[in-house]
C-alpha cells in the first residue's frame, strides 16, 4: 500500500512539473511582450520577448530599416552573431521567433547609424 502511494505522490509530482515547464516554453505564444530599450554613453540596446506570431512583422521591419545595408533577408532568420553592414554599421543580432536582442556600441558607430536605430527601436516597438 505504501509502494502504490509513493508512486502516485511520484506521477503527481512529475505532472505538475510538467505542466510548469508547458507553462514557461509556451510563454512566447502568449500575448505577454517585454521590451527594454537601454541607452548609456556607449551602448544603445533593444531587448524583446513576443509572441512568436508576429515574428514575420518584426523580420520585416528588420528588413525595412536595414535593407540599403545588407544584401541578407531576416526573414525565417535565427541569428546569434556580430554584424557589419556595407556602411560600415557594426552590430550584434540575437533572434529567433519571439525574442530579439540588438546591441549597438556607440564608439564603433557614427551619431547616423544611432539616430537610424533609435527610428528601428522605435518601429520594432510599434510592430510588436
Amino acid at each position: 500500500m505504501k509502494t502504490i502511494k509513493t508512486t502516485l505522490l511520484i506521477w503527481l509530482l512529475c505532472l505538475c512539473c510538467g505542466i510548469a515547464i508547458f507553462a514557461v516554453a509556451g510563454n512566447r505564444n502568449s500575448d505577454n511582450v517585454s521590451i527594454s530599450i537601454t541607452e548609456s554613453a556607449d551602448e544603445y540596446n533593444f531587448k524583446a520577448e513576443y509572441n512568436r506570431d508576429k515574428a514575420a512583422n518584426v523580420e520585416q521591419c528588420l528588413d525595412d530599416y536595414l535593407k540599403e545595408s545588407i544584401k541578407a533577408s531576416f526573414k525565417h532568420a535565427e541569428m546569434d552573431s556580430k554584424i557589419t553592414l556595407s556602411n560600415h554599421t557594426v552590430f550584434y543580432i540575437r533572434s529567433a521567433p519571439g525574442e530579439l536582442r540588438i546591441e549597438l556600441d556607440k564608439r564603433e558607430n557614427s551619431k547616423e547609424t544611432v539616430a537610424k536605430f533609435r527610428k528601428l527601436y522605435g518601429a520594432l516597438r510599434k510592430t510588436i
